[in-house]
């Protein structure tokens, strides 16, 4: 009953048309589907017929015992016939959409020379019998009238069957077989029909083949036909069938695929947003803290683990691209010391690292580095591994390398577990190949993917990686060629503008307004932004769908900056988007910043964002002193870029009796 409960719900009678239709699908997007599938294998057993009959149609002859004309010409249909047919199969690719009735035609004009070489075989060998091999027998009955008849009706008998069944079995039964394992459709049971009813004219028209040799080969001849248009109609219910499956299962698949990615997507929403309100709460008890203990700094690096794991989801869709093997590169500016600072942030880990600015893809580079200092952690010393990360940048002289390029050397060390077996480059081999060997103490579900995923990356993006142990020490190395990036001392007048902005004062008395669903990320915001952007004029929205409206007339009326979150969900079938907010701000005509705050930001979700009108974007697993910089910087550009005053000199701006805010016509003072 289970098993039975599990069968797919396929019906191939409620699938198909009846038989004289061919047992064809009812819908004919299946039965093109059906045919294409089946197609190759039918024209592969056609070109096989096809081959067959070339070759027993040229050697069948030699061994007759006369080799006349009549006997070569009584083959030279099945030649041609055959020949014809193998070359518009393989050299016409568009007829072989037709392959089904052109080998039903084919069937049925080759039984019909079939019979055709009955009737000349019959009267050429009888005639030849009574001349040549049985001249002495009729030479001897010669005057005995009565005798020459019952000898002409005895050899005229025995050679018409002999003449019936070999043809039968030669000629006509690879005709049948091939019509039955083409299956049972209209043109195979139309060629079929007319098959039998060709032979039957052809024989009893015949006046050298006997009636009752006729009607027994007629016989044979429909018996053989019905048996191979029955196995013919039990191998088409076979391979519609399995069709039926193929397609209920890949359905299935398909559907299980698409909501286990919508339930992976959910999830990882789910999980970035708890995370982020989780690390958000953490961060607004610390920075309330006045005096931090040793749980303060416990519940840090909890925090900087929280954050790990949101830049972990963030990245999840460019992981998925590198594991199917078509991720590209994309090349970021990062400054080498403060990355690995934020990176190692919560982990005790010596850093020796330059500060500089270099182009990396920060998420293949973050993938690696921070399975690196997990595997360090998890896997050295119990007690005391001492991890320790350092970078260095060497120039090597080649004549093929700019002078920009530098070899990028990146070495994660750590003292080996006492206790556990020493790194080899077999070992290491095995591991990436999936090949490794569990220990006793090793889950079975282990298969070190980080290992073989942090491997991968470094492949996509050209760099050696090597995990080696020398005595008591683990280490992992990193080696691959990076450009240097242009540094602040570029001359580029808007890279200037950028960076004095950077370190310009946040203009005072802004009216920011923040719109979120989570109570934590409302108040984390608030309280951040009345910290370090230098005003009180901060309204939290989102509690519910009514304030989404309040929302949008305070910012409208008085806004200046506007922070969303893209998903906002309030239950049943109340779930607004960000962007469609950012649609309606910028149609009612606002012309401040708005900012984008979501958990989600992968390349897609940031392209989505930017068109939909949002100046920028943050992620929620970026800290909120850092957001709170973007946003600074950000802001004076939008305004230098709205008003056409980027050629304006910073030194201008900081000596005029205007703030930059002002002359933005903002109405605020520095």
């Amino acid at each position: 009953i289970f098993f039975r409960s599990m069968a797919p719900p396929v019906s191939l009678h409620a699938e198909c048309e009846p038989f004289w239709k061919g047992y064809r699908f009812r819908s004919s997007t299946k039965e093109e589907q059906y045919r294409k599938q089946l197609q190759p294998r039918m024209v592969y057993l056609c070109q096989l017929w096809c081959c067959c009959h070339l070759v027993l149609d040229g050697l069948v002859p030699l061994n007759s015992k006369v080799l006349t004309t009549e006997i070569w010409l009584s083959f030279l249909p099945h030649l041609a016939l055959a020949f014809t047919t193998l070359l518009l199969v393989s050299a016409v690719p568009r007829l072989r959409r037709h392959i089904m009735l052109i080998i039903s035609v084919a069937a049925l004009l080759m039984n019909a020379a079939a019979a055709w070489q009955v009737h000349i075989h019959t009267r050429f060998y009888t005639q030849h019998a009574q001349e040549n091999t049985l001249s002495l027998v009729v030479d001897h009955l010669a005057g005995n009238e009565d005798a020459l008849v019952q000898l002409r009706t005895f050899v005229k008998d025995q050679i018409s069957i002999w003449t019936m069944w070999k043809i039968l079995c030669i000629r006509m039964i690879p005709e049948v077989l091939l019509l039955a394992f083409v299956g049972f459709n209209q043109c195979t049971l139309i060629a079929g029909v007319l098959m039998v009813v060709i032979t039957s004219v052809v024989l009893i028209v015949s006046p050298h083949v006997p009636m009752q040799v006729s009607l027994t080969g007629l016989a044979a001849m429909a018996v053989l036909m019905c048996t191979a248009l029955l196995v013919g109609r039990a191998w088409t219910h076979s391979r519609r069938h399995s069709f039926l499956l193929e397609r209920f299962f890949e359905e299935a698949l398909r559907v299980q695929v698409n909501a286990g990615r919508h339930a992976d997507s959910i999830l990882n929403h789910t999980l970035k947003n708890t995370m982020a309100d989780a690390a958000g709460s953490i961060e607004l008890f610390l920075e309330r803290r006045q005096n931090r203990g040793e749980s303060e700094v416990h519940l840090q690096h909890a925090a900087a683990a929280l954050r790990r794991g949101m830049r972990s989801c963030r990245n999840r869709q460019a992981y998925l691209h590198l594991v199917a093997g078509n991720y590209v590169v994309s090349l970021q500016r990062l400054n080498l010391k403060e990355w690995v600072t934020d990176l190692t942030t919560g982990r005790d880990v010596q850093l020796e690292v330059p500060d500089q600015v270099v182009l990396l893809d920060e998420r293949l580079c973050h993938l690696i580095f921070d399975n690196a200092l997990s595997n360090a952690f998890k896997h050295g010393h119990p007690q005391n591994p001492e991890v320790r990360l350092s970078i260095t940048l060497s120039q090597e002289d080649h004549e093929t390398r700019t002078p920009d390029s530098v070899l990028l050397t990146a070495t994660v060390t750590n003292v080996a577990h006492p206790a556990r077996p020493t790194v080899t480059p077999e070992y290491i081999t095995k591991v990436l190949e999936g090949r490794a060997p569990l220990g006793p103490t090793t889950s079975a579900i282990s298969d070190r993917i980080g290992l073989q995923h942090s491997f991968l990356a470094g492949t996509t993006m050209g760099a050696n990686l090597s995990l080696t142990q020398a005595g008591g020490k683990v280490v992992f190395e990193m080696q691959f060629r990076v450009e240097l990036a242009a540094t602040r001392s570029s001359p580029s007048p808007q890279g200037s503008v950028a960076d004095d902005f950077a370190a310009a004062p946040f203009p005072s008395g802004l009216n920011i307004c923040c719109l979120d669903d989570s109570e934590a990320a409302r108040r984390l915001l608030y309280h951040n932004l009345v910290a370090h952007a230098q005003t009180d004029a901060v309204r939290t929205f989102g509690a519910n769908e009514e304030e989404v409206a309040e929302f949008m007339d305070v910012v409208l009326t008085e806004g200046d900056i506007a922070i969303l979150d893209q998903h906002l969900e309030y239950g049943g079938d109340t779930n607004l988007l960000g962007t469609d907010i950012v649609a309606k701000l910028l149609q009612g005509g606002f012309q401040g910043l708005i900012c984008m705050r979501s958990g989600n930001t992968a390349d897609d979700d940031v392209s989505k964002y930017r068109t939909a009108g949002a100046h920028c974007v943050f992620g929620k697993d970026i800290p909120m002193k850092q957001m709170i910089a973007r946003m600074k910087e950000a802001y004076h550009t939008h305004c230098v870029e709205r008003h056409s005053t980027a050629s304006i000199r910073v030194e201008d701006i900081a000596s005029s009796s205007c703030s930059p805010a002002m002359m933005c016509a903002c109405g605020h003072s520095v």
